[in-house]
């Protein structure tokens, strides 16, 4: 799972490169207490390893408040 969130910002310059790759987009649940956040990314991961697709959790909330969950 560290793997995985260390290399989104090189498979994020990746997608520029080549924008017609397929993207899985995992959505957490909009209050994204913590259960919903770990399942995103979790989820995610799992789509990632099992699909060869690539899959970008989104965490539903706003950058300052990301701390605070």
């Amino acid at each position: 799972m560290n793997s995985y969130i260390e290399s989104l910002p090189y498979l994020l310059g990746q997608l520029k490169d080549s924008p017609d790759t397929e993207v899985v987009l995992v959505l957490g649940n909009e209050s994204c207490d913590l259960d919903s956040a770990v399942c995103a990314l979790v989820l995610a991961h799992h789509q990632s390893c099992s699909s060869g697709k690539f899959a970008l959790p989104i965490l539903n909330i706003p950058r300052e408040d990301f701390e605070l969950k």
